[in-house]
């Protein structure tokens, strides 16, 4: 079982149109790099499954499961780009406002003396104290995911002219 560290963040909008342009062109062009579309998960208009970084397959790259590859490092970061993330958005349009449920799902390596460690902490659980590594790891990835949500939420202002970015509810 993959290490999972899990965030939700919840964008509140109004009613716009070319919402979906918006968010392709958006994920196309993240400075973390862009998100290509998760063939693997079932796609709509309302429900959209994108992943980034490096994935592998399951039985030696013979089997047809994608599985989180090994990220990248420099200086002991870890490259955004080559780590392993899946992100669900989900769209719930309504008469005056857009919902929008962004589900990011980061897959780090956390190297502990014996190996990796096993962890799914999800944004509204803190990790545990005994684990400092685990702890610094998900506070990282944290921030990473929240600049990203930031990013989007202001090019959302820019797109469609509002007065402020789209209103945030993190779980």
């Amino acid at each position: 079982m993959a290490s999972t560290f899990e965030y939700s963040h919840k964008l509140i909008l109004p009613m716009v149109d070319s919402f979906h342009d918006a968010l392709a062109a958006f994920l196309q062009t993240c400075d973390n790099g862009a998100w290509t579309v998760d063939e693997q998960q079932a796609s709509n208009q309302f429900k959209c499954h994108f992943i980034r970084g490096n994935w592998g397959t399951s039985f030696f790259g013979l089997g047809s499961k994608r599985v989180p590859g090994a990220c990248e490092y420099r200086s002991d970061e870890p490259i955004i780009e080559t780590m392993p993330i899946s992100l669900g958005v989900t769209i719930r349009p309504s008469r005056n406002e857009i919902r929008v449920v962004l589900a990011y799902a980061v897959y780090p390596q956390i190297a502990l003396t014996n190996g990796i460690a096993e962890c799914h902490i999800r944004a509204d659980e803190e990790p545990r104290p005994d684990r400092p590594i685990t702890r610094n790891a998900w506070n990282y990835y944290k921030v990473v995911v929240t600049n990203e949500v930031n990013d989007f939420r202001n090019y959302l202002q820019e797109c469609f002219g509002l007065s402020e970015p789209p209103k945030l509810e993190t779980d």
